[in-house]
C-alpha cells in the first residue's frame, strides 16, 4: 500500500517538472531561435514479486509477476529541427538554413545559438542582443566600420559597401552534447565544433521558435490529465490506509 502511495506520487512529481518544460514551450513560442523541448516520462525499476513460500522444500518460490514503482522524468529532450524562417529586411537580421549554429562569447565562454537578430556596437563588434560577441569562423571576434552598408553572402562572408570585412562562423555541433544555457544559448559539453556543411547564411530573415503551438497545446492537456489521476490514486491510497489503521485499532 505504500508503494503504491509513493508510486501515485512520483507521477504527481512528473507531472510538475513536465507542465514546467511546456509552459516555458509555450512561452518562448515567438522567440526566435528557439527550441522546443519535451521531458519525457520513464518508467521507474520494476520489481519482481514472488510468493512467500513454496510447496517443496529448497525450491525457489514461484514468480507471481513485477510490480511498478512508479515513474521519473527522464533527460530533457531538445527538438533541434528547423524553425520557420521570418523576413525582417534588415541588414544584420540572418537565419541558419540547415544544420549549424552561430558562435558567440560570454563571459562564461563560448556558447552557441540560431538566433541571429545581430548588432553593431559602438566599437563596430558585431555582437548579439545581449551584448555579446559574435564569432567568426576562427572563433574570432568580427570588426565593421561604423559607417557603409552590410551585405551577407550565403556562406557567411560580410562585405561592407562591397569590402569583405569577416566570415560569421557556423558551426557543427553534436547535438547531444548541446545544453541549454538560457538566453537561447547552448553549451556544448563534447568534441570540439567543426564547421558546418551545407548549412546557408540568409540575410534579413529570423529563424522562429520550431514549437508547434497546437501540439504543445495537446501536451499540455495530456499534462494535466496524468497529474489528476496521479493525485486521485494518492487520495485512493491515503483512504485505504486509514481505513486499515482504523482495523488495527479496532483489533
Amino acid at each position: 500500500m505504500i508503494r503504491g502511495l509513493y508510486a501515485a506520487a512520483s507521477g504527481m512529481i512528473t507531472g510538475v517538472l513536465r507542465q514546467g518544460a511546456v509552459a516555458r514551450d509555450v512561452a518562448n513560442a515567438n522567440t526566435p531561435g528557439y527550441k522546443g523541448a519535451s521531458l519525457p516520462p520513464a518508467q521507474a525499476t520494476q520489481l519482481e514479486l514472488r510468493r512467500l513460500s513454496t510447496a517443496q522444500p529448497g525450491l525457489d518460490a514461484p514468480a507471481v509477476g513485477p510490480a511498478g514503482t512508479g515513474v521519473y522524468s527522464a533527460s530533457v529532450e531538445t527538438d533541434f529541427g528547423q524553425g520557420p524562417l521570418h523576413s525582417t529586411r534588415r541588414s544584420l537580421d540572418v537565419a541558419l538554413e540547415g544544420e549549424g549554429f552561430f558562435q558567440v562569447q560570454t563571459p562564461d565562454g563560448p556558447r552557441f545559438t540560431r538566433d541571429g537578430r545581430f548588432h553593431r556596437d559602438a566599437n563596430g563588434n558585431l555582437t548579439t542582443g545581449q551584448g555579446y560577441l559574435v564569432l567568426d569562423a576562427n572563433s574570432q571576434s568580427i570588426q565593421l566600420p561604423q559607417e557603409g552598408e552590410v551585405a551577407i553572402a550565403q556562406d557567411g562572408t560580410l562585405s561592407v559597401d562591397g569590402q569583405a570585412v569577416g566570415q560569421l562562423g557556423v558551426f557543427q555541433v553534436v547535438l547531444e552534447s548541446l545544453q541549454r544555457a538560457g538566453e537561447g544559448l547552448f553549451v556544448s559539453t563534447g568534441a570540439a565544433p567543426e564547421p558546418a556543411a551545407g548549412a546557408q547564411v540568409r540575410q534579413g530573415f529570423v529563424e522562429g521558435s520550431n514549437v508547434d503551438p497546437a501540439a504543445t497545446l495537446v501536451e499540455m492537456m495530456s499534462v494535466a490529465r496524468m497529474y489528476e489521476a496521479s493525485q486521485r490514486l494518492v487520495q485512493v491510497q491515503d483512504q485505504m490506509l486509514a481505513r486499515t489503521m482504523d482495523v488495527g485499532r479496532l483489533g
